[in-house]
């Protein structure tokens, strides 16, 4: 990695904290020659209401302004990375449609940045940014720390993907009980109530009240909702054991 190089998270290592999140990420975007980072992740369940998560290290007055004014709905950058998973570098262009946004962004020396958001076979997005208040970024410095970014894109990613996954899996696991779980995962292999009775030599009403309640704990509308929810979420099979592969 040149003289980018960084320590990626180890494979075995478990759940990490925001905070060691953050300051794992302060230090790989030091390492860019950055100044400010972020990191946010969003889960599509529930559907109606996603989940959210952001840590970040700009100015603790801009992002308050930033959550108070829900500016997330007018910058362009998370507009772009919504869309695309193609890097984004901030530009008078690019805001050209949020200018005092911009201008309110820059006044707290977020002037110069780039984003780029990762998306998972589960449906789970994330977008990280980094930023400075100097050095225009220019197609040299960019080219030749694209393959890093890219991996630190994904490592993030993987990080905020473990840990957030992992608080709720935590939640979920407490509320249901093994014979709920149980009878979970055999209708998320397509069998009916009548199936599960038989496989598990219970009676359908003893079946159908697990699902009731199961569906009810994870907050679903339907049986359908209940097994989309659990396996987002690991709930049916055991914690995936990867992280990030060493550079």
């Amino acid at each position: 990695m040149g003289k980018w190089q960084f320590d990626f998270p180890q494979p075995d290592h478990g759940p990490w904290s925001d905070a060691e999140i953050l300051t794992w990420l302060s230090s790989a975007a030091r390492a860019f020659e950055f100044e400010c980072c972020s990191i946010g992740i969003r889960f599509p369940l529930p559907l109606t209401n996603p989940r959210i998560s952001v840590l970040n290290s700009y100015p603790h007055e801009w992002w308050q302004r930033y959550i108070d004014n829900s500016y997330h709905a007018i910058d362009p950058s998370v507009a772009h990375c919504t869309a695309s998973q193609r890097p984004v570098i901030w530009s008078d262009s690019l805001f050209q449609p949020a200018k005092e946004f911009w201008d309110e962004a820059q006044s707290f020396g977020l002037r110069v940045g780039w984003a780029q958001s990762c998306r998972d076979g589960l449906g789970i997005v994330s977008m990280l940014t980094l930023s400075r208040s100097g050095e225009t970024l220019g197609t040299v410095e960019l080219a030749s720390k694209e393959r890093e970014l890219r991996m630190l894109t994904e490592c993030a990613h993987r990080l905020m993907l473990h840990a957030f996954r992992s608080r709720l899996i935590g939640e979920m696991r407490a509320a249901l009980t093994e014979r709920e779980v149980e009878i979970l995962r055999w209708a998320a292999d397509g069998k009916t109530g009548k199936d599960i009775a038989l496989i598990l030599g219970i009676s359908l009403s003893t079946v159908r009240f697990h699902l009731k309640n199961a569906t009810s704990k994870l907050d679903a509308g339907n049986l359908s909702g209940a097994i989309a929810r659990a396996m987002v979420l690991d709930l049916l099979q055991g914690p995936r054991p990867s992280l990030c592969k060493g550079s």
